[in-house]
């Protein structure tokens, strides 16, 4: 295999990537300073998510101190958080649980919050790492990238029609394959655990 092709394979490594990020994450669920419980309203709630939204984002960026964005932005960013995770009402459903100590309470929307977080981190390293391999071959590299991809053990990671005939797909959108390819390798160390 391209020694540029294994050393992406490498650094996208779901060890490397995802998990570190993961990890990340529940170092600031970890070192939050939770509110004294019950909350009493739906705008402590809001302060508390908001709050630890940035406490999480700055933790998983390693940054130094503690910065502080526009509260409306990213109690903006929170919101759409908890729409991915609850759906519609995600923000209603949120602030109920925080409230009234249901489904986990505080801690399960700020788990919730925080995985969010982290997929969003841990997919943008992911695709800027492919983005900034691919970006930097010739169009004859990438023809031998593909070439090598397909001939590696990695190969069997695909579905088997798209490997059909020449691969056009797969010549066509490698790095959109590459971007799932940690997922992928993170789940069959899973099944080979349990």
């Amino acid at each position: 295999m391209s020694s540029r092709l294994a050393q992406l394979l490498e650094t996208i490594d779901p060890a490397k990537s995802i998990d570190e990020v993961h990890r990340r994450a529940t170092a600031a669920l970890d070192t939050f300073q939770f509110p004294n419980c019950p909350l009493a309203s739906a705008d402590e709630c809001w302060s508390c998510f908001t709050r630890f939204f940035r406490h999480a984002e700055n933790t998983m960026l390693r940054a130094r101190g503690s910065f502080a964005g526009d509260a409306k932005m990213d109690f903006s960013r929170v919101c759409s958080a908890l729409t991915e995770e609850y759906g519609e009402n995600g923000l209603r459903v949120a602030t109920r649980m925080a409230l009234y100590g249901i489904e986990g309470g505080i801690r399960a929307v700020l788990r919730a919050i925080a995985v969010r977080l982290a997929k969003r981190f841990s997919d943008n390293e992911i695709r800027n790492r492919i983005e900034f391999l691919w970006g930097s071959l010739s169009v004859d590299e990438k023809f031998e990238t593909v070439r090598e991809y397909l001939a590696s053990d990695y190969s069997n990671l695909l579905p088997e029609d798209l490997k059909e005939g020449r691969a056009p797909e797969i010549y066509a959108n490698l790095p959109r394959y590459l971007e799932k390819h940690p997922e992928i390798i993170r789940r069959l160390r899973r099944a080979v655990r349990q």
